[in-house]
């Protein structure tokens, strides 16, 4: 029995091992083979070619980007800065134009019609002026805004000083520097007012010369009379000098607001200083 199962068995083994065998060989892939592969398939053979890695591309350093946006932020302070003198001495000038022609106006010739011809050239000229350096100032003004858009949009930051050094003692430059610009806007301010009070005498000239009738008070508010032809005048030019008196008045009243914002601020920059130890003459 023992010798029977053995011979199954081995007869068994036999089977598979001659099976096995039998199977035809596995395929070898040389690089020969794969170099004619290719040269047949240029097209597929560039898919199974291994991709070297691209080089780094060369990029700034964030010191050196950082180098660059604070150089162009100075740039830009000081075009802005630029820019907003400009603004600052036109209108100055415009309202050294528009007060010469207000006192040249206000002089009283007597019988000589050939000096008041002269003075009224005059007063058409430095009119005129005026009128340029205030439409430069405008465009000078059209050019901050410009800028103050662009700022944001960069994100640039405006140069101011502190109010205190590192060590934590009073920065006196930032106080005299600061007061300096205040009293100069408060004298532009005040010349402005200056102006426009020049203007409004003007106008009650005009209106008392022309028509002497009861007071009218369409901007009493601002504390000037107003006398507008009551009689048998143009309507028209009644209603223009009301126009022109109405003009005035409120850009008087927004000058004089103007005025008491600015000795308001200079006030409590003195205090300012006066806390933090800054010495009185720095606001002189």
């Amino acid at each position: 029995m023992k010798m029977q199962s053995r011979s199954l068995l081995i007869g068994f083994l036999l089977i598979g091992v001659s099976a096995l065998f039998a199977q035809p060989a596995r395929p070898t892939l040389t690089t020969e083979d794969v170099i004619k592969w290719r040269a047949a398939n240029p097209d597929r053979a560039e898919h199974f070619i291994p991709k070297q890695p691209s080089a780094p591309q060369s990029s700034k350093s964030q010191v050196q980007t950082d180098a660059e946006f604070f150089a162009a932020e100075k740039d830009w302070n000081t075009l802005l800065s630029q820019a907003r003198t400009r603004v600052r001495d036109f209108e100055r000038r415009a309202n050294q134009s528009d007060l010469d022609a207000s006192q040249s106006r206000n002089v009283v010739f007597h019988n000589d019609p050939n000096a008041l011809n002269i003075s009224n050239v005059r007063v058409a000229e430095l009119q005129n002026l005026a009128k340029a350096y205030r439409y430069e100032a405008r465009l000078a003004q059209e050019d901050v805004n410009r800028l103050l858009d662009e700022g944001r949009q960069r994100g640039f930051q405006l140069a101011s000083i502190a109010p205190r050094l590192k060590n934590g003692e009073p920065n006196l430059e930032y106080y005299r520097t600061r007061f300096l610009e205040l009293q100069s806007e408060l004298r532009d301010a005040q010349a402005r007012a200056d102006v426009l009070q020049l203007r409004t005498n003007r106008v009650q000239t005009v209106i008392n010369s022309t028509l002497n009738t009861r007071p009218y008070y369409p901007a009493a508010r601002h504390g000037i009379l107003f006398y507008p032809n009551n009689g048998a005048g143009d309507l028209f030019y009644v209603n223009r000098l009301r126009d022109a008196f109405a003009d005035v008045g409120g850009d008087f009243a927004t000058t004089q607001t103007r005025i008491a914002i600015l000795t308001a601020q200079i006030e409590e920059l003195q205090e300012e200083g006066r806390r933090a130890g800054v010495p009185p003459g720095i606001f002189r």
